[in-house]
């Protein structure tokens, strides 16, 4: 039978390889045993595989040399090579305070109402911190001074009750820390409010509003720019500040203690972890609030813009105001376009190959801010279009951000034209909004050109109207001749309508008993 391009037959007899007995069965040892004197490391087979068991306080790279043994057979000796990897531990503050208020806490949640501190793991000798690849479980304190525990990508060793010496070890490291009963008073609040795109600088702490316990507020200049107008998004990220100096980030969703963030300026609104904001979009942060920004929201310093609580077993340990600076950029211009500048009605020919003219096209529009980035906005709800060609040449689709020429248009549909205005800003009244014209033309299919040409064709012969007779043969041989078509578009495009396998011509003899088709578009006689 034939076979199609790409669908060649295979073998169904084709003989089965020989399977390797060891790629049939999983392997379950019996034994693994040390075959030299190491005392730094071990082997022991569990369900399933034999497993290496280094000490913890290997210092050096090492050679373990073992066997395995499974249904009585032993292989030979096998070697592993063990890298051991400097490093050290460090925690930010190594005296952990109480913290103010907490006196509700419950006797089960007293541990909650002492300081933490950040913990790091730092490689020699470059000194680079890999705590975020270290398992909670790999930790241990003294004591039961503490616990590690893991704030969004960041280690903490958390105070539980009053140890005046402890120590945090991770493998054969170290590090000493105290828990004590002396209250440390909090000095700064920061409500940090920041894009996942824009680069952000520190606005002074004095910029703040002190609204409890003489604290400050402290904010971020932000650019919510990575998501177009109306709408912008970002988080908030909430630190503590106390007087010994230490300080770290308040997670939104925290076992130990709540941070409260209430807005006090319209267009701003705030999504825990995990939620969804009024219009649908979700908060993609385990950790943080999602700050959600409106036209209505102001775009300028708002120095009381947002509430910031911190409590602790219900006890308020820091409040104050943050101011908030939006520098979302204003548009300066736009540009529209369309994908396609030359449509076809569906109903016509000039759509199938070898012309390929489309019957719809979908729009682009490309909207430039002040800052120097651009936004390519064709799906956003502020940009419109209309056209005005009637019903029946071509429809403007504002949810596809499409136009598409109807079936059956009128011969006079000759060409469309597409408007596209850009509303925003929609918060500015005098605000006119800025609109662009794009023409699109209609082509169709005009006329067919048929010849033909010696079969087979020789360079330089001219076409052939007459086929003769070919001499000293049986008197039904003829001369053959190959057919040929060229078609031409409304706007002037000449196209070879052959073209191989794809041809798009189809040739039938209207007097089979004078001349045939063989193929696809051979003439015999």
């Amino acid at each position: 039978g034939r076979e199609e391009l790409g669908q060649r037959k295979t073998n169904a007899c084709a003989r089965n390889s020989p399977v390797d007995a060891r790629a049939r069965a999983h392997v379950d040892p019996d034994a693994c045993t040390k075959t030299d004197s190491g005392a730094d490391y071990d082997f022991e087979p569990d369900a399933e595989h034999c497993v290496l068991a280094p000490q913890a306080d290997i210092s050096a790279d090492i050679e373990a040399a073992f066997t395995l043994s499974y249904g009585g057979t032993t292989s030979g000796a096998v070697s592993l090579y063990i890298h051991h990897v400097g490093f050290s531990l460090a925690l930010d503050d190594a005296t952990l305070n109480r913290l103010p208020g907490g006196v509700a806490c419950a006797p089960g949640d007293s541990g909650f109402a002492y300081q933490r501190s950040r913990v790091r793991v730092l490689l020699e000798p470059d000194g680079k911190d890999v705590s975020t690849l270290v398992a909670l479980q790999e930790f241990n304190t003294t004591a039961g001074a503490g616990f590690v525990r893991r704030v969004g990508s960041f280690l903490y060793l958390q105070g539980t009750q009053p140890a005046a010496s402890a120590n945090l070890t991770l493998g054969r490291e170290s590090v000493a820390f105290e828990v004590t009963t002396a209250v440390v008073a909090a000095t700064e609040i920061r409500a940090n409010f920041i894009s996942d795109v824009a680069e952000t600088s520190d606005v002074p702490a004095t910029v703040g509003f002190p609204f409890f316990g003489g604290l400050a507020a402290a904010t971020m200049r932000t650019d919510l720019s990575s998501n177009q107008p109306p709408l912008a998004y970002g988080f908030a990220v909430v630190k503590i500040v106390f007087a010994d100096g230490n300080g770290y980030l308040l997670p939104a969703d925290d076992e130990d203690h709540e941070v409260i963030l209430e807005t006090l300026t319209a267009g701003i609104e705030f999504t825990a972890p995990g939620g969804t904001d009024s219009g649908g979009v979700a908060n993609p942060s385990d950790d943080l609030e999602m700050i959600t920004v409106t036209q209505e929201a102001p775009f300028e310093c708002t120095l009381k813009a947002i509430n910031v609580t911190f409590k602790q077993c219900g006890d308020v340990v820091a409040k104050d105001v943050a101011p908030l600076f939006l520098d979302i950029p204003q548009a300066t211009s736009f540009e529209f376009s369309v994908e396609d500048d030359e449509l076809t009605p569906p109903d016509n020919l000039a759509r199938y190959w070898p012309f390929n003219i489309p019957v719809s096209t979908l729009f682009r529009v490309r909207v430039n801010w002040d800052d120097g980035t651009h936004s390519m906005m064709a799906e956003h709800p502020s940009v419109t279009y209309s056209t005005n060609a009637p019903a029946s040449c071509a429809n403007v689709s504002n949810a596809a951000n499409s136009l598409s020429l109807v079936e059956a248009a009128p011969l006079n549909c000759t060409d469309v034209t597409v408007t596209a205005c850009v509303s925003y800003p929609v918060d500015d009244p005098t605000f006119v909004p800025e609109c662009q014209t794009v023409a699109v033309d209609v082509v169709r299919l005009t006329t067919l050109e048929s010849w033909f040409v010696p079969s087979p064709d020789v360079s330089g012969s001219s076409n052939v109207t007459t086929l003769y007779r070919l001499p000293c043969t049986a008197s039904n041989v003829t001369e053959r001749a190959e057919a040929r078509t060229a078609a031409r578009l409304s706007n002037g495009a000449y196209f070879n309508a052959n073209g191989g396998y794809k041809s798009a011509m189809k040739y039938a003899s209207t007097d089979v008993g004078v001349a045939t088709i063989k193929g696809t578009r051979t003439v015999v006689g």
